[in-house]
């Protein structure tokens, strides 16, 4: 089986800083981080390196789907 992303290289949360600040010209990276009206902050950007207490899924799979029902009458 070939794997597809092969050719392109690894990256982490500092070099997607770096490369948003290039892009953003001049503009300060804080402009872009913002609070939820509960005072939550809220990043630019989220990689699994942000996620605390990593713990595997209690099950690999399920027999039950998460979805919403939507009756539309014309």
């Amino acid at each position: 089986m070939q794997k597809l992303f092969n050719e392109f290289e690894g990256t982490n949360s500092q070099k997607w800083k770096e490369q948003i600040v290039k892009d953003l010209k001049g503009i300060d990276f804080n402009q872009l981080v913002w609070k939820t009206h509960n005072g939550i902050t809220v990043n630019p950007f989220y990689t699994s390196e942000d996620i605390k207490d990593k713990k595997e899924p209690l099950f690999n799979e399920s027999d039950w789907d998460i979805c919403e029902h939507i009756l539309v009458k014309d």
